[in-house]
C-alpha cells in the first residue's frame, strides 16, 4: 500500500502545493481529494478530514498536521 495524503480539492490555497507536490513525488505518495471519495469506510469521518491535513503511511499509521505535510514531502527527490 501506498501512503496516502488526503487533501481538500476545493481549497485554493492548497492547489498550488498539491500540484507541486505530484510533480516532484516519486510515485510512492496517492494524492486523494476528500471531495472526491466515494465513500469515509476505514477513515476518518469527512469533516475531520478537512478540518486537518492528514497522510495514512505506508504501515496505516495517520500523521495530522505539519507531521503530515512533512512525512508527504519525504516522497520528493
Amino acid at each position: 500500500m501506498k501512503a496516502t495524503l488526503f487533501y481538500d480539492g476545493q481549497c485554493s490555497l492548497c492547489a498550488g502545493e498539491i500540484d507541486r507536490l505530484s510533480r516532484l513525488q516519486q510515485g510512492s505518495l496517492a494524492l486523494q481529494d476528500i471531495h472526491a471519495l466515494n465513500s469515509t469506510e476505514n477513515l476518518p469521518d469527512r469533516d475531520t478530514l478537512l478540518r486537518t491535513l492528514h497522510l495514512r503511511t505506508e504501515a496505516g499509521h495517520w500523521l495530522t498536521g505539519a507531521d503530515a505535510n512533512a512525512a508527504a514531502w519525504q516522497h520528493t527527490r
